[in-house]
């Protein structure tokens, strides 16, 4: 695409001449012409047309011809001259195509005004919506500002109740510690109360069950078989207690209370005995009395409160687990020990199965 020479546009689809020296193109408005007078001109005159600033340069026609004036003054010439009045040539058209008068012409002046005008309520336009556009972004911000400042106060204010209630946490932690300590603390006593009300108390294990059993006559049967003597007066209570697990095909334990921790260490020293004597035959139910098939072992043990059977029973799977040869109750407490040589560990807690190695 190529500019017109005058207005410095593209010259698209509008009608155009093109100038035979120059080769500039001018549009059909720049040069002031109507399409309608273009269209009675032959096709030589518009391919011979030359633009208005070729038709400037070009040299003037030979005036050797015309008549000279005399250096000196008429007055005193011998010779007169004709008084030869030249005429007027008549006015060239610049484009040098008839050109209609009531056509619209606009010059380049005019069209540079027109061009400010337009320029310049275009930049008036866009100052305007510019300077609305500002003054609205200014009162967003304002907005923004305050808002920024609400929130602001708002994380302050939060931030100092946060401060606040981490010191108050804090409080409460250390008081939670605290009540846990005592919280532990008087479990440890209850259990221990709880263990020193066991202490004339013994647990006969895997004895089995009959309707119309007497097992007051079960425990003097055991004295027998392990060659102790109990009297009435050295019974205070025995019975049998109920299941935990209720679907357990043991037998239910039975609990016996003498009169004394003294009669109680009595009887168990006995059983102990008597299980040492009779390794191979050590206390069973045959001992006690009941005709069945197979020997079944019989135990007697100490009578632990809850946490010392759950203590009693994780020591004893731990012990499995890292081998230990003993495992054995004394007084309430439970011991373990390794080997024959070793010595013997009291375990006091989970925290203290947990350290064996």
């Amino acid at each position: 695409m190529r500019n017109c020479s005058a207005c410095t546009r593209e010259v698209g689809k509008e009608d155009y001449l093109q100038c035979a020296k120059c080769n500039e193109i001018f549009h059909y408005l720049c040069l002031n012409i109507r399409p309608e007078n273009i269209a009675g001109l032959l096709p030589d005159a518009l391919f011979n047309w030359i633009c208005p600033m070729c038709m400037i340069k070009q040299p003037k026609g030979n005036n050797s011809e015309s008549v000279a004036r005399p250096s000196t003054p008429t007055s005193f010439a011998e010779i007169s001259f004709n008084n030869v009045s030249r005429r007027r040539a008549p006015a060239k058209l610049d484009t040098n195509i008839n050109v209609d008068n009531t056509s619209d012409y606009v010059r380049r002046s005019e069209l540079r005004e027109i061009l400010r005008e337009e320029i310049a309520t275009g930049l008036k336009s866009c100052t305007t919506e510019f300077t609305v556009g500002i003054s609205t972004i200014n009162g967003q911000i304002s907005n923004l500002k305050c808002s920024i400042e609400f929130m602001s106060d708002k994380f302050d204010k939060i931030s100092d109740e946060f401060k606040i209630q981490q010191q108050e946490i804090l409080v409460l932690k250390k008081e939670n510690d605290s009540l846990r300590y005592e919280i532990n603390t008087l479990n440890n006593k209850l259990n221990q109360f709880d263990q020193l009300s066991r202490a004339s108390s013994l647990e006969i294990q895997c004895v089995p069950e009959r309707k119309t059993e007497n097992v007051v006559g079960i425990l003097k049967q055991l004295g027998c078989a392990i060659n102790h003597t109990m009297s009435d007066h050295d019974i205070l209570y025995c019975s049998r207690v109920a299941k935990l697990n209720p679907a357990s095909p043991r037998p239910r334990t039975i609990i016996a209370k003498f009169s004394s921790p003294r009669i109680r260490d009595s009887v168990l020293s006995a059983v102990n005995r008597h299980n040492k004597v009779n390794k191979e035959n050590k206390l069973n139910t045959h001992d006690l009395g009941f005709d069945t098939e197979q020997k079944k072992p019989v135990f007697v043990i100490e009578n632990l409160s809850s946490e010392n059977k759950q203590l009693h029973a994780a020591a004893r799977k731990r012990g499995k687990e890292l081998k230990y040869k003993y495992t054995w109750i004394r007084a309430g407490r439970i011991y373990m020990r390794k080997s024959d040589t070793s010595e013997a560990i009291f375990i006091r807690n989970t925290e203290t199965l947990d350290k064996l190695k």
